[in-house]
C-alpha cells in the first residue's frame, strides 16, 4: 500500500518533469529533426504532450493527497463509532479527532485515578514505553500504522478521571526507531 502510493507519487513527479522536458527543451529537440514536416508535427505534439503531462501529473499529485486526508478522516470516524471504549481496567478511550495532514489524537480517560494522582515517573518509565511497544506490534496493515508510515503522528492523549489532561505519548516514525 504504501509502496504504491509512494510509487504514484513518484509517477506523477515524473509525469511533471517530463511535460516540463517537452515545453522547456523543445526548441533542443526539434533542432535535430532535419525533414520540415516531421519537424512541424513533432512541434505540434510538443505543445499538446508537455502541458498535458503536467496537467495529469498535478492532478494525480492532487488526488494523493485528497485521499490521504480522507484516511485520516475515516480512520477517526471509525474509532468514534467504537467509543466510549473500556481498553482495560483502568484505561477507556474517549474518541479520535483528526487534524489533517499532521496527526490522529485519540484520547483516552485513565478511570482509576485523578490527573494529580498519577505518578510521573512511573508513567514515563513504564507506561510511555509499553504504550509505543503496543503500537510496534500492529499488524503494518493496521489503519494506524498506515498512518505513521504516511509520516503522520497518533497522539495518544491521556487525562485523569477528574478530566484533567496529564500526558500526551506520541508515535512517530523517529519514536517508533527509539
Amino acid at each position: 500500500m504504501i509502496a504504491q502510493e509512494i510509487g504514484s507519487f513518484a509517477d506523477s513527479i515524473i509525469m511533471i518533469c517530463a511535460g516540463a522536458y517537452f515545453i522547456f527543451a523543445r526548441a533542443n529537440l526539434l533542432q535535430k529533426i532535419v525533414d520540415h514536416e516531421k519537424k512541424a508535427k513533432a512541434e505540434r505534439t510538443f505543445r499538446i504532450i508537455g502541458p498535458t503531462l503536467i496537467f495529469f501529473g498535478l492532478v494525480l499529485a492532487g488526488l494523493e493527497f485528497i485521499n490521504h486526508e480522507d484516511n485520516l478522516t475515516r480512520v477517526a470516524r471509525d474509532i468514534n463509532a467504537r467509543c466510549p471504549k473500556v481498553v482495560d481496567a483502568s484505561t477507556r478511550m474517549d474518541g479520535a479527532v483528526p487534524v489533517p495532514g499532521k496527526e490522529l489524537i485519540i484520547s483516552y480517560t485513565i478511570t482509576s485515578l485523578n490527573a494529580s494522582e498519577i505518578d510521573r515517573t512511573t508513567w514515563t518509565n513504564q507506561m510511555v514505553p509499553a504504550i509505543r511497544q503496543k503500537f510496534r506490534k500492529l499488524s503494518a496493515d493496521s489503519d494506524l500504522s498506515k498512518l505513521v508510515a504516511d509520516g503522520l503522528n497518533i497522539v495518544y492523549r491521556y487525562s485523569g478521571k477528574d478530566g484533567i489532561f496529564f500526558d500526551d505519548v506520541v508515535i512517530s516514525q523517529s519514536s517508533l526507531r527509539e
